[in-house]
């Protein structure tokens, strides 16, 4: 996103070009990890959600010979793993590689591990201000949980690499990746250079937002509720652990197609019924396997011969409970709006 200096008496505008970490000697762990590792605030206005920071170049791997290390590990408040790597050079080279990698590997981690990881963290950095005896309150907190029972962490973390810029190569990976139920985030940040002081900025290049919450509709015949998108909270990885939440979603819930995953597709019955089985996954009944919504509806329009246009579908506004018309997304936000939650 180009940067402007408003110059000559509000007249003209001033392009302000980006320039690099290494010009300014800001080092990737030092600086840039230092920096969203300390400030919350910082961390949420650029990933736009707030994460819990449990743990700071982790490695506690079974195979000790591993010198694997995550850069930060956090937690978001449903509950999942959160992996963020950082780049302070151009391309992000392999990141997404790198990334993978440590999600397979962490990805057995419960509520215990996150614990002790968390405490050991907070042993580590008593700058913190939370003794590591609190470690386990300081998650449930951070959770909206009372007390640990019942609290269940997704067993496919999410991602978010944050560096200058992407290749393609990257972009194509990921987004392939998010369309089979994965959730992976791109977000570039640059330094900008102004007199003397030095800004930087932030812009989340993938996933895409929808361009639904942009768009007035007329209103629907039938009663539907029509809702806008709001950040994540149509997409799977927000909608189900939403629902999840307040005990809508439950393990063994079946849901049923209810829109057309594209225009005059034809759907056989057979593939329009799933089961909820935890985390974001949802068991399809077609092949016994487990998808996210979003990446059911791409397994859906491509066995179909479908037009697969983008590739990307908001998976909760297409399923709904077995029995009912109203999808999983109209579901949620009917309830934000009964509570008066924005």
């Amino acid at each position: 996103m180009p940067l402007f200096t408003i110059e000559n008496n509000k007249k003209n505008l001033q392009l302000v070009p980006p320039s690099s970490f290494s010009q300014h000697g800001i080092l990737e762990r030092s600086h840039i990890q230092t920096m969203l590792r300390d400030d919350a605030s910082a961390l949420q206005a650029i990933t736009g959600e707030s994460l819990l920071v449990i743990s700071e170049e982790y490695n506690q791997w079974e195979n000790k010979d591993s010198n694997r290390r995550i850069d930060l590990l956090a937690i978001d408040a449903d509950a999942n793993l959160v992996i963020i790597e950082l780049k302070r050079v151009e391309g992000g080279e392999h990141m997404e590689l790198q990334a993978l990698r440590y999600a397979a590997m962490i990805s057995s981690m419960d509520l215990e591990g996150i614990v002790a990881t968390y405490r050991g963290y907070l042993e580590t950095h008593p700058t913190l201000d939370t003794p590591p005896e609190s470690a386990e309150s300081k998650i449930l907190q951070f959770l909206d949980k009372p007390s640990s029972i019942g609290v269940s962490i997704s067993s496919t973390p999410r991602i978010i690499l944050v560096s200058p810029s992407f290749s393609k190569e990257i972009t194509t990976t990921v987004l392939w990746l998010n369309e089979r139920g994965l959730d992976i985030q791109c977000i570039e940040i640059k330094p900008y250079q102004v007199g003397e002081k030095l800004l930087l900025n932030s812009d989340k290049i993938l996933p895409l937002e929808s361009s639904d919450g942009y768009i007035i509709r007329p209103g629907q015949q039938s009663g539907e509720v029509v809702t806008p998108k709001s950040k994540r909270t149509q997409s799977a990885p927000s909608a189900v652990p939403y629902l999840v939440r307040h005990e809508v979603l439950k393990v063994g819930t079946s849901v049923h197609l209810v829109r057309d995953v594209r225009p005059q597709l034809i759907v056989p019955d057979s593939q329009k019924r799933a089961r909820y089985n935890g985390g974001i996954k949802f068991l399809w009944e077609e092949d016994g396997q487990n998808y996210s919504l979003s990446a059911l509806c791409a397994e859906i329009c491509r066995r179909n011969n479908g037009n697969m246009g983008s590739g990307s579908w908001a998976g909760p506004n297409y399923w709904a409970i077995e029995g009912e018309s109203q999808t999983l997304g109209e579901k949620m936000y009917e309830m934000l709006a009964e509570t008066g939650a924005e």
